[in-house]
């Protein structure tokens, strides 16, 4: 049994000796101030909450005050089953963005589906928003709804994982001209993660760069930037000053030249990883190191003329725990990351 199943049968035991005690009681959990007791049952999770309202009419009304799905995130980290993709839980998903969409603040869902896009334009006020395995037209469809309804004013975090990033159906073109999408819409964006198994073109690399403005995080993983053309616009893009974070995956054309002008060009970088960068050698993470003074962490996966110990001289220790966004799948650890050491003389 679950840490919420014993929370729900707590609270179902203090309500049926409420309705046993005569007209003078002591306290019970309704009498508990509305706002503490809607923050205690934000902790369960949306399962445990659908329980809870079966509870009585007080917490049937409950369950549909707008304050309770501030974050709306009915699969969580694990991996999502048939029956989470049920029909029943789209139905609830459909009725909750129409009593409450207004105040969701984080939307996350796996496996969207066409049925469940006319309800999305009610989710106006959001500041975080993941789509994960969701198929290619669904997300582009998806996309213009939320747009329509004004979500992107205030988003701040957006995170899109396509429905097999491995084996994507979308185009070049298609993907870039999503990214595009992404930098007219989303002016406020602080942080994109996108893994699409697709190429990155440069106009639409291009037009995100010059839509966010304020982009702190940028991973654009399981995607194929193939060329050094990409990290310079990065270098030569408004939110070059405010990158901290920056993940590129499938970079097999990369150089070491162009490692070295991402550190000149980023100087607040702080966290770099880059996955299968075949043509990358010890000399371009090094010049990385080297350039980018505020640079903490480098992580590197599958660059196979990269050596163990790369770092050692720039004051750099392997270390396990680098900040990276892990797809549920993923193998935490995977690759070699280096921690850079404030060392003292």
């Amino acid at each position: 049994m679950s840490p919420h199943d014993d929370g729900l049968d707590l609270v179902q035991d203090m309500l049926e000796e409420q309705l046993q005690r005569t007209a003078i009681r002591d306290p019970g959990i309704l009498d508990l101030p509305p706002e503490i007791l809607l923050e205690s049952l934000k902790y369960l999770d949306v399962q445990n909450r659908a329980k809870i309202r079966l509870i009585s009419r007080f917490f049937e009304g409950l369950f549909w005050t707008p304050t309770m799905w501030h974050i709306f995130d009915p699969h969580g980290n694990r991996r999502v089953t048939k029956e989470d993709d049920s029909s029943v839980l789209r139905t609830f998903t459909h009725k909750l963005l129409q009593e409450c969409g207004a105040s969701i603040k984080t939307f996350r869902y796996s496996g969207l589906h066409t049925d469940s896009l006319a309800y999305l334009s009610t989710c106006r006020n959001l500041s975080e928003l993941a789509l994960r395995r969701i198929n290619g037209d669904v997300l582009v469809s998806a996309m213009k709804q939320l747009s329509l309804g004004g979500a992107f004013i205030k988003l701040r975090r957006l995170d899109i994982t396509m429905e097999d990033y491995r084996a994507t159906t979308l185009s070049s073109e298609s993907v870039g001209s999503l990214l595009a999408f992404i930098g007219t819409s989303c002016v406020n964006l602080q942080e994109l993660h996108f893994m699409t198994n697709s190429p990155i073109n440069q106009h639409g690399l291009l037009s995100l760069l010059a839509g966010c403005h304020n982009l702190e995080a940028l991973s654009l993983s399981s995607c194929h930037m193939l060329h050094d053309d990409n990290l310079i616009a990065i270098t030569k893009s408004p939110c070059a000053a405010t990158l901290k974070y920056l993940c590129v995956s499938q970079y097999q054309n990369a150089s070491d030249s162009g490692l070295a002008l991402l550190g000149e060009g980023c100087p607040n970088l702080k966290v770099f990883l880059i996955h299968y960068g075949l043509s990358i050698t010890n000399s371009g993470i090094r010049a990385l190191a080297e350039a980018c003074q505020n640079i903490e962490w480098i992580k590197i996966i599958g660059c196979r003329n990269v050596t163990l110990g790369v770092l050692d001289e720039q004051g750099f220790e392997n270390h396990m725990d680098c900040p990276i966004v892990y797809h549920p799948e993923w193998p935490v650890g995977l690759g070699f990351a280096y921690k850079k050491m404030n060392r003292v003389l």
